[in-house]
Formats: C-alpha cells, structure tokens, sequence
C-alpha cells in the first residue's frame, strides 16, 4: 500500500495465524491510526469483491476468509525503523519475496542490490513478459561467454 506522503508498506493477510500484519520500515505513532483505517477501508474492499465475485472465489475459501475485515491488525516484529521512507519500496519488495515462507518476524536490513535485481529478473523471466524468450536467450549467450572466457 502507498501513503499519501509517497511512502510503501506492506499488508499481509495470513488465513493460517486470522489477522492482518503490517510491515512497515518507517512507522510512527502518528501514522498508525491512519493506516489502520487504509488497511480496513482495503479488507472491505476486498471483502466486497469476493462475495461479488460470481463464483470464481471457492465457497470453501470464502467461507474461511469471511470475516477476514474484522481480524486483528498486528504489526510486524523485529523491523528496524528506517527513520525515512526512502527505500520503503525496496522493503516491501524484500517482504513479497518471502512468499509461502511468510512470517511476521523479521530481522536485518535488505540488500538493495540484491532485491532489486531479484525483482528485475523474476519480471523479465515471468510468463506474463512477451519478451521472456528474448532475454533468456541472450542471458544464456552472455553466461556462455562469460563461463567460456573463465576457461580460456
């Protein structure tokens, strides 16, 4: 999600711990109140979404998730605070990329460098990028020369 103020933080919702985490590298208290009220104008949101949804969301599923607006907001443990909303992008980035391995506890700072190449690469090797065989072709060539040069 994005702040007024152009600053990214992120929104999890876990349907294995029913609550809704925040992840959030330049959080003040000020701020809280205002992005919880985001976060449950986005639940209603969806909420209204999947029961408007003509039968493409299981009714299983649904089932499970339909009081999900109403789960407890938790912020995430153990983020440093940046003091600045500078590489809030590169955070929440960082936090996608735990996938299925999500957990609401977190450690360390993010190696921008390494997000962010992680992130280009996962968008130009995507199935939804046209140009996907273009670039695995050429990758490949360039790794061949390079693996190659290394021998000689």
């Amino acid at each position: 999600m994005k702040s007024e103020s152009g600053h990214w933080y992120l929104m999890v919702i876990s349907i294995v711990d029913y609550a809704i985490y925040y992840f959030d590298s330049h959080l003040n208290v000020d701020d809280v109140p205002i992005r919880c009220a985001s976060m449950r104008t986005m639940c209603d949101t969806l909420m209204q979404m999947m029961s408007t949804s003509g039968g493409y969301v299981e009714m299983d599923f649904f089932r499970k998730m339909s009081d999900f607006h109403s789960w407890q907001l938790k912020e995430a443990r153990g983020i440093p605070n940046t003091w600045s909303s500078h590489d809030s992008a590169v955070w929440v980035l960082n936090w996608l990329e735990m996938g299925a391995g999500f957990s609401p506890n977190h450690s360390g700072y993010p190696n921008d460098c390494a997000v962010r190449l992680k992130t280009g690469t996962s968008l130009l090797s995507g199935d939804h990028n046209d140009m996907r065989r273009i670039f695995e072709e050429k990758a490949s060539l360039l790794w061949t020369s390079l693996h190659v040069a290394d021998i000689d």
